[in-house]
């Protein structure tokens, strides 16, 4: 049974003295954030990241990961500047929030996997998720899976690798337009039919197919091509046969 929990409480050397009391439902993860001991971070099922200054009765920001739940959120103090990043379950991915700001600024890929726990490790500026697939039960076996739909990039990157030329415009808006037909993938790769995002919403396209643990690593020379491998789910190798 879910019961409503929150807290707050003014932190002083010996018993910590009740200031306030603000309800929503289990919390699921506490967070500190070590650079500015007077902040801290809860993650609830009610799909809401709260931040607190133990000086402030209420939270000072409450950012909502879409209508789901979340089991964790982290803190970051990167160059003297907070950020929250939040995992989402049913969104299938980690959004990013500006403290400061007080807005939202990216989001980040999960591969359609629910995010599960974070870690930031400051020192080496890197994200830690651990996450769940659901598309996968535990004896291995998939389910819900289509064919890949290449995003237009990436079927135009291929022809140019195969010595194609780029203005076959037309080609690709019949393929566009043709949506009752599924080409088979080159590299047999598939994609869940439930999912939240489909092969466009990040730049690379991208299926875990497992449970996972990912590393965001930040950094100005980042290589946009070291990308994880490809999962390797595939079609109608579980409960799609039955």
């Amino acid at each position: 049974m879910n019961t409503p929990a929150a807290f707050s409480s003014t932190w002083r050397p010996g018993r910590p003295q009740p200031t306030g009391l603000v309800m929503g439902r289990e919390s699921t993860a506490y967070k500190r954030l070590q650079q500015i001991h007077r902040f801290f971070l809860t993650a609830a099922l009610d799909g809401a990241t709260r931040l607190y200054d133990v000086r402030q009765p209420a939270p000072v920001l409450v950012v909502f990961s879409r209508i789901e739940h979340t089991y964790s959120s982290t803190l970051a103090h990167v160059d003297g500047h907070p950020f929250i990043f939040a995992g989402g379950t049913r969104s299938e991915q980690i959004n990013c929030w500006d403290v400061r700001a007080r807005a939202p600024l990216y989001e980040l890929s999960t591969g359609n996997t629910s995010v599960s726990g974070l870690v930031w490790d400051a020192p080496r500026s890197t994200l830690y998720a651990q996450t769940e697939c659901d598309y996968v039960d535990r004896n291995g076996h998939y389910h819900g899976y289509r064919t890949y739909r290449a995003p237009k990039r990436e079927r135009a990157a291929m022809r140019g690798m195969d010595g194609g030329e780029d203005d076959d415009s037309e080609d690709e808006e019949e393929n566009e337009e043709d949506e009752g037909e599924e080409d088979e993938d080159e590299w047999e790769r598939c994609w869940p039919s439930n999912a939240f995002h489909d092969e466009q919403s990040f730049e690379y396209g991208y299926d875990s197919g497992e449970h996972s643990l990912f590393r965001y690593v930040f950094r100005a020379d980042a290589d946009m091509k070291k990308v994880p491998e490809y999962g390797q789910a595939t079609i109608g190798s579980g409960y799609d046969d039955w």
